[in-house]
Parts: C-alpha cells; structure tokens; sequence
C-alpha cells in the first residue's frame, strides 16, 4: 500500500487510481497527513471522494484539514457537496474554512448555494467572507443574488464594487443600469472599467449617453479603451 506521507505526490501525479489510498490517508491519526490528502484530492478533481472529504470537513477537528476539504470540494465541482458547504459556511468556528466554502460554492456553481451566500454576505462581520461570498454569487450569476449585488455596488471596499459590477454584468438583468450608471465615476479605475463592461454585457441603451458622458470625463487610459469598445457595441445594437 502506498504509504500516506506521500499524499501530495499521488495528488500532483493527477492518476485517480490513487483516489482510494488518498481516502484513507483522511483517517489518518497525523493531521497534516490528513491536510495533505485532502489538497491532494482536490488536484485529483475524482467525484468519488465527495463524501469522504464531506466527512472530513464536517468532524475533523484540525481547521487546516477542514479547511482543504472545503477547497477540494470546489475543485472537484460535485454538486453533491452543496448541503455539506451550505452548512460549513453557516455553522464552522473557524473563518477561513468558512471562507473556503464560501469560494467553493462559487467554482461549483449550483444556484441552491445562492440564498446562504447572500446571506453570508449581508450577515457576515469577516471581510474574507464577505469577499468570497459576493464572488461566489458572482460565478452562480443568479438573478436571485440582484439585490445584494446592486447593493454591494455601494460598499467600502473597491474589490467589492468590482466584483458586483462584474458579476451583474453577467447576470445581464437592465434593473441593474441604473444602479451600475451611478458609479460610472468610481473613485477606482478599476471599478470603473468593470462597470463599463458590465453595461455592456446587459446592453441597455439607457446606459449610451452616460458613457458617453463617463468617456469624455475619463483620462486614465485602460478604463478609455473599456468605454470606447462599449459605446461602440452599443450604438450598433441601438
């Protein structure tokens, strides 16, 4: 039997043949041994340690082990995982694996996470988890998360104005051009440019004159190209 200390190399080796060593190494009394297969699960992406990790992230009382049971399950992508996530983020002690599971909801996709992320993020005290739940929403791209997105638009934080505009842009629903036009001037180039496109992923032709007028106003360079391209699509499209 292949000896458990070599975890991260079964895992790098990306041969799922190694998936059922791997799963047992989850027992192991060493919890870095433990951390160790779980990571090396998640390089895996094999959908038959789910539950195995899902085990692991509900009773293991070391957070490193947790914690890279709740990363892999998003790299493994098993929607199974959802209720096992769902709760961690809700009921985990510990921030960043609660952060983690926040994340890896977001890389699965499935729209059941929606209701608890927006939750996370209305309820949530820790920036990390704020953070990773507002770009969660934003990978699940769910009209349910409209709301909380358009109001994240008004947050403190620019990397949260960003990732809203993003993620509304993709959820492509024009309830959001207004809100998006109102920050068109952002203080950050950054979220200026994100906005831009995102107004252009909904394509509302409410939104043409603001940018034009954003354009006129805007000396930094990049956010220029990002409204330009934008006018233009929308004026072929109006």
């Amino acid at each position: 039997m292949m000896r458990c200390g070599a975890a991260g190399t079964l895992g790098k080796l990306r041969d799922r043949r190694a998936t059922p060593h791997l799963i047992e190494c989850l027992k192991d009394t060493s919890w870095k041994i433990r951390a160790a297969a779980a990571q090396a699960l998640g390089f895996l992406g094999d959908p038959d340690a789910t539950e195995p990790l899902l085990e692991t992230l509900r009773h293991d009382e070391q957070v490193e082990a947790r914690a890279l049971a709740a990363e892999a399950l998003g790299e493994i992508r098993d929607s199974r995982a959802i209720q096992g996530l769902i709760h961690c983020l809700k009921e985990d002690e510990n921030i960043e694996v609660r952060s983690l599971a926040a994340k890896s909801l977001g890389e699965i996709g499935d729209p059941r996470a929606v209701e608890a992320l927006v939750q996370a993020f209305r309820e949530g005290f820790e920036d990390s988890i704020r953070r990773e739940s507002l770009y969660a929403l934003s990978l699940i791209a769910d009209v349910r998360g409209l709301e909380t997105l358009v109001d994240a638009l008004g947050g403190e934080e620019w990397q949260e104005r960003m990732i809203a505009a993003e993620a509304l842009g993709w959820i492509a629903d024009t309830r959001a051009t207004r809100s998006l036009i109102t920050i068109l001037s952002d203080s950050s180039p950054y979220v200026r440019r994100e906005v831009a496109l995102a107004l252009g992923r909904i394509g509302d032709e409410k939104a043409l004159e603001p940018l034009r007028e954003a354009l006129q106003q805007e000396r930094v360079e990049f956010v220029r190209r990002g409204l330009r391209e934008v006018i233009e699509k929308l004026e072929r499209t109006s």
